[in-house]
């Protein structure tokens, strides 16, 4: 919802602005259009007036592919794992990773916080090879957890763990919405029973409640529990060979230490794949469902006899199996529902390794990784497809509340409802999805590349954003930029829309329910306010905003904040702070399509808003008339502010306009200087979504306020600088300078998505 991000402080700024002429243009030159001849730099007599040529675009070499066994090489334990495995997420040289950790700053005091020393011991698991420091004498290192992480620790999921997350992402679906049912009666029954308690204990109302529903649900209940079993999970740790079986010895302890308290429930089992045994136990379904048999009344008074009967059925046919083994350089557990689950290999040609879809680990053969992943495109599809949506919890809560007697026709209500989850699914069906990879490897810091990756169709990968350069400048703290596709932004405002509506006539609904609660008296009254006052009025906003002013604007945006604004001399403010201080400028930007609908827009809006002082004026007794703007011109651009009293140029709440830019802003000169770089910015190749935060900037920010509260601690305070908490807070500010800026660029290069994350350090 592209125009969503510029709402509030849009709504705010421009009520009342319907004084918003045209401003003066620049007169035209034959053949040269209005805004650039506005914009066009006087030529030197006797020099070309040429515009510079802009290069071609550098083309990239072609990243070598590498060969299965190459790729193995890179990716670990997948060259074991089958190609169709569903997911895998590796964590890489974890040794190298802890000491850079280790390293940093925030480590050193998050350490000294808790009382860890902040350098490795001497027997630190991660520390250098203290036995070759030694010398031949020196004792091995014990085994512990961290050991098993420091060379690659691998997690993988294999079939059907798609088809399983999709059936547990549905079943989680149908919980939600028994949750929302149970809540909703639960409002009915406090709201008729006259209890304030019971209304503000609602979120802990029965909550074992929708998983019984769940369970006697004839639309999926016990049909899709029956289906549910425990997918396929490997865990691989990578170790030398001489400790793999200390290693392996290490986890089968506690295993078999917990095996025993299960009694004839469990049974060891051996399992083989790729040529090796794995030794382990099973839990066994039938053995399980006969001690739920033996407790069973309160099963059937709670489900029912028939849903027992089939609950115990489903259980007696779920075992669960544990077992570890090893292969190649890995210490392998297993966890899964059937022994056929486990399914490795020890050819690389019919690993993972070799899959098409992992070509994109190649491009980074030479980098130092931390981490990577895969992800199955089905398993995105299952997860998200099946996932519970807001209509969700709207149907489950209306439904709830109707079935409770007390309101007396729901059918409009229940169309309402009907007409929100068509508008949603409208906007979950501009998604598409794809396989998903990550890359996660040191280079001035930590890179984080994400491939493929699904699209919920919101942002425009085609078209160049105009502003991209606005966040080039050394003194913006955080920027963000992107485009959206106009569907996307069509169909979300009618979601948006759908939503409101369907709200107001519950809450119309609710209303009409006696009860003598004060709560509900309350809720009645501020119920019919608004129906009778004010309902025309919102809605007439709402048509403005998103009929014209909405339509008015083009699909980039931008969010510019600085930190170089000027304090407001509001009363109650130190002087010191007023004239030293500076404070955050933010400033929301898009481009103008139709300056005419904006004037509509405003000009509706001005008209609604008086309206509704009017209507307060006359219900508190007190004239409230309509504040008038006032404008400035510079540049071409023209500003427009409520005069508000204490507020300067730099710390003003404003719109900025021109025929070609807008900008809703809480600094007129932040504004008028934004909008002129953007108009006079040339066109570059980015497109999607750019987000960058300057560290470094807010780091020195951070000291200049520390500085300003320890020369003025009693005039902002009243009391002496308190030289602990400023110690502490230098502390953390310092902590933090190893990291200078945070940058993530979504696009897409070859037709598949990318997201790259850049955490840069020193």
């Amino acid at each position: 919802m592209k125009k969503t991000i510029l709402w509030i402080p849009s709504m705010i700024a421009l009520f009342g602005l319907a004084a918003c002429d045209k401003a003066e243009k620049a007169p035209e030159k034959p053949g040269v259009p209005a805004e650039a001849a506005a914009n066009e730099t006087p030529a030197t007599p006797g020099t070309p007036t040429e515009k510079p040529v802009t290069p071609p675009p550098v083309e990239k070499p072609a990243i070598p592919a590498l060969a299965p066994e190459q790729r193995a090489a890179v990716l670990g334990f997948a060259r074991y794992l089958p190609k169709n495995a569903d997911m895998v997420l590796s964590y890489q040289n974890g040794k190298d990773t802890a000491t850079r950790l280790k390293g940093t700053q925030l480590w050193k005091l998050i350490s000294s916080e808790l009382g860890m020393s902040p350098e490795p011991a001497a027997n630190d698991e991660f520390a250098e090879d203290a036995e070759a420091e030694a010398g031949e004498d020196a004792a091995p290192e014990p085994i512990g957890p961290a050991m098993l992480f420091e060379k690659e620790f691998t997690l993988a999921l294999l079939q059907p763990t798609s088809e399983q997350l999709g059936l547990f992402s549905k079943a989680n679906a149908r919980v939600a919405y028994f949750q929302a049912e149970v809540w909703g009666a639960a409002i009915m029954n406090a709201i008729k029973a006259g209890s304030s308690a019971d209304l503000s204990n609602i979120m802990n109302a029965s909550p074992f409640e929708p998983y019984t529903k769940l369970l006697k649900d004839p639309a999926s209940g016990m049909a899709l529990i029956d289906q549910l079993q425990m997918p396929p999970i490997l865990i691989s740790f990578k170790v030398e060979e001489a400790k793999k079986q200390e290693v392996l010895q290490f986890i089968t302890g506690p295993i078999a230490g917990m095996t025993m308290m299960a009694g004839d429930m469990i049974e060891p089992v051996t399992l083989e794949t790729a040529g090796q045994s794995f030794q382990g136990y099973k839990m066994l379904g039938a053995k399980l469902s006969e001690q739920m048999s033996q407790g069973r009344a309160e099963m059937d008074a709670s489900l029912g006899a028939e849903t027992t009967d089939a609950l115990i059925a489903s259980i007696a046919k779920k075992d669960l199996l544990l077992a570890t083994g090893t292969i190649g350089d890995y210490v392998v557990i297993y966890l899964g529902g059937t022994a056929e689950g486990l399914n490795l290999t020890t050819d690389v040609a019919t690993s993972l390794a070799a899959s098409d879809e992992l070509a994109f680990i190649d491009a980074y053969e030479k980098k130092p990784l931390a981490a990577w992943l895969y992800a199955e495109k089905d398993l995105s599809v299952q997860t998200i497809e099946n996932a519970a949506g807001l209509y969700t919890y709207l149907k489950g809560l209306v439904n709830g509340i109707t079935s409770v007697e007390g309101i007396s026709d729901s059918r409009d209500l229940l169309e309402l409802v009907q007409i929100f989850e068509d508008r949603e699914k409208a906007v979950t069906a501009l998604a598409t999805y794809d396989w998903s990879g990550m890359a996660a490897y040191f280079e001035e810091g930590l890179k984080i590349d994400f491939h493929g990756n699904s699209d919920f169709g919101m942002i425009d990968y085609k078209t160049k954003n105009q502003m991209a350069k606005l966040g080039d400048a050394e003194d913006v703290l955080l920027f963000m930029n992107y485009s959206t596709l106009t569907e996307y932004d069509q169909k979300s405002s009618e979601m948006l829309e759908a939503l409101v509506h369907t709200a107001y006539e519950l809450a119309t609904k609710i209303a009409e329910v006696p009860s003598e609660m004060p709560e509900m008296m309350q809720f009645k009254n501020m119920t019919q306010l608004f129906d009778t006052q004010f309902r025309t009025d919102a809605i007439a906003l709402w048509q403005a905003y998103s009929d014209n002013f909405g339509a008015g604007l083009g699909q980039e945006s931008a969010l510019v904040i600085d930190l170089n604004g000027s304090a407001p001399a509001v009363p109650g403010l130190p002087q010191a702070l007023i004239d030293e201080g500076k404070v955050p400028r933010i400033s929301l930007i898009s481009p103008v399509t139709d300056r005419a609908k904006i004037s509509a827009s405003w000009t509706q809006m001005n008209e609604t808003t008086t309206s509704m002082l009017g209507k307060i004026s006359q219900m508190v007794g007190q004239d409230i008339p309509m504040q008038k703007p006032l404008s400035s011109e510079k540049d071409a651009f023209t500003t427009w502010f409520f005069p508000l009293p204490f507020f300067n140029d730099d710390f003003l709440p404003s719109v900025t306009l021109s025929d070609q830019w807008f900008a809703a802003s809480t600094s007129k000169n932040r504004a008028v200087d934004l909008l002129g770089k953007a108009a006079a910015a040339e066109p570059v190749e980015a497109s999607g979504l750019q987000f960058s935060m300057n560290m470094t900037l807010l780091q020195t920010y951070a000291d200049e306020c520390l500085e300003l509260y320890r020369k003025h601690a009693e005039a902002m305070t009243g009391q002496p600088v308190d030289e602990e908490m400023l110690a502490d807070t230098k502390s953390w500010i310092e902590a933090t300078r190893d990291l200078q800026s945070i940058k993530a660029h979504s696009y897409v290069v070859d037709g598949k998505g990318m997201v790259r994350i850049h955490f840069k350090t020193k």
